[in-house]
């Protein structure tokens, strides 16, 4: 008859087991394919953008802006003509509106001098709790993100 130290471990090694496998979710227990869940865990899909290609011929850069003289994000020098298109969450602006420490999405093609790209997103992160929650949006302290 197993003892109490036997029976306690046998009960631990059953309750790690149910744990990981609860973590993994229902996809990975019978066994499905688990698909990603955005860039890097962000929650961002593919779908339509205005800057078309996102890979293959050319590169996708999200960052923050830490320089200029060109736009210098991710240690990544990328120039762009005096008429880029700018938008500042999703609403056209103006290259002078800017700055450093905005965090920049862009499409940065290979150029002869370099990198260079035709369209400038800044993209706001919203920090704070989630006060209600939709299909495909959210609201923080009082701000309405789109998802």
């Amino acid at each position: 008859m197993p003892g109490p130290a036997s029976t306690r471990r046998g009960l631990l090694r059953l309750l790690a087991g149910a744990s990981w496998l609860a973590a993994a979710g229902p996809a990975a227990a019978a066994g499905d394919k688990i698909l990603d869940q955005g860039i890097g865990g962000t929650g961002i899909r593919p779908g339509p953008d205005e800057e078309g290609d996102r890979g293959i011929g050319g590169t996708g850069v999200i960052g923050t802006i830490r320089g200029f003289g060109s736009i210098i994000v991710n240690d990544l020098r990328i120039a762009y003509p005096a008429d880029v298109a700018v938008t500042v969450d999703g609403r056209p602006a103006r290259l002078e509106d800017l700055r450093v420490g905005q965090v920049v999405r862009t499409l940065a093609l290979p150029g002869e001098g370099g990198l260079s790209t035709g369209g400038i997103a800044v993209i706001h992160e919203v920090v704070g709790p989630v006060q209600r929650a939709g299909p495909d949006r959210l609201t923080v302290l009082g701000q309405s993100v789109a998802t």
